[in-house]
């Protein structure tokens, strides 16, 4: 059943996104002194008094974090719906994406907020589905509460607790989809980028696809950025609850539509990948297409090296939000132009990285 949730189907990965991991891997254990363990994240408690309740969330911190040789740097915060289940894969393609010279996008903080009612979190209206005979999903309609949380408790500590700067997106698959598409509707400022994979936006009688209906002409999304990501149904199986069709008609109607109000907007069809598949390889494509553009032509630099600024002044414009290349990055690229005796590139990159990252006055 659609938006009925199945930790089995994450095991089920697509082989050709299983790079990611591998990437990953290499990248955490060349990090790692030989002995120690090798850490990804880690989970605090947070205790809402809006949801009446102690939330779990997992918490994924960039390498760079802590390096004492740079400036302490500021970081955009991901929140990842159904994060106990699909926090590990997301640090993995951040972190694939993220590092080396050619990077894809920035080093984020991912936050992963873990379920305990999953069905009354994600849902904006009271209703239930009929599986196996038996009614669930009945604690729904809690979806206005959540994102009160979310907005009202979680993103406090995180910004109180870490270096975070104002660029914020939100992930979910599922019902997950859901509320991000709802919450773009409803909140469309509330978040900077969103990533909706294989939304459940069928519930109740496409509540959310007749919000968008109702209230498209009036967002004011310059400066957004919405993925959508639908999977292939099975076509031997009917799609009773107009699943697919209802992700469809809503790429469709708003997305691919010339009056998109200033949003950026993608949609894909994964044709090989199912309900379940599909998360690993849509956030891949998603956190790369939302920073369309990130990746510097590096090997032009050496010759050219006043490109890096007009490259993250396009980037910037894309995102609707200033971006510039970190310290360590620069460091990088200054350490390559040193190898091929590139002298007049490396004065004019010392240059730029002294204006971006003055040293501290003693």
């Amino acid at each position: 059943m659609v938006g009925y949730s199945n930790i089995t189907y994450f095991f089920k990965y697509s082989i050709k996104y299983a790079f990611v991991f591998v990437l990953y891997i290499l990248f955490v254990c060349n990090q790692t002194a030989i002995g120690q363990d090798i850490v990804v994240g880690k989970k605090a408690l947070i205790q809402s008094e809006i949801l009446n309740e102690k939330r779990e969330i997992w918490i994924h911190i960039p390498q760079s974090y802590y390096n004492t040789g740079i400036q302490p740097a500021t970081y955009p915060v991901l929140y990842l719906l159904d994060g106990d289940w699909q926090f590990q894969y997301l640090v993995a393609a951040q972190e694939a994406l993220s590092g080396g010279m050619y990077n894809y996008m920035p080093e984020m903080i991912i936050v992963g907020i873990a379920n305990t009612d999953r069905s009354r979190d994600l849902t904006p209206t009271n209703g239930f589905v009929i599986h196996s005979g038996e009614k669930i999903h009945t604690t729904s309609g809690g979806a206005d509460r959540f994102w009160a949380f979310i907005d009202q408790e979680l993103k406090p500590y995180i910004q109180n607790n870490y270096r975070t700067n104002d660029y914020n997106l939100l992930t979910g698959h599922s019902f997950g989809g859901l509320f991000t598409i709802y919450s773009m509707l409803t909140h469309p400022k509330s978040f900077n980028a969103y990533i909706a994979i294989d939304p459940s936006i069928w519930w109740d009688n496409k509540y959310t696809f007749n919000l968008a209906k109702e209230s498209w002409n009036k967002l004011e999304l310059n400066g957004t950025v919405l993925y959508l990501a639908m999977a292939n149904s099975d076509p031997t199986e009917k799609d009773k609850l107009g699943h697919s069709e209802t992700i469809k008609d809503f790429s469709e109607d708003f997305l691919s539509a010339k009056n998109n109000n200033g949003l950026r907007s993608k949609w894909e069809f994964f044709a090989s990948e199912d309900h379940g598949t599909i998360s690993l390889p849509a956030i891949y494509s998603g956190l790369k297409y939302i920073f369309k553009g990130y990746c510097v032509p590096v090997k032009k630099i050496v010759n050219q090296p006043n490109i890096i600024q007009s490259h993250f002044q396009q980037v910037s414009d894309s995102i609707g939000f200033t971006m510039h290349p970190t310290e360590l990055w620069l460091n990088q690229i200054i350490s390559y132009c040193k190898k091929v005796k590139k002298e007049e590139a490396v004065c004019e990159l010392e240059l730029y990285k002294a204006k971006l990252y003055p040293s501290k006055v003693k």
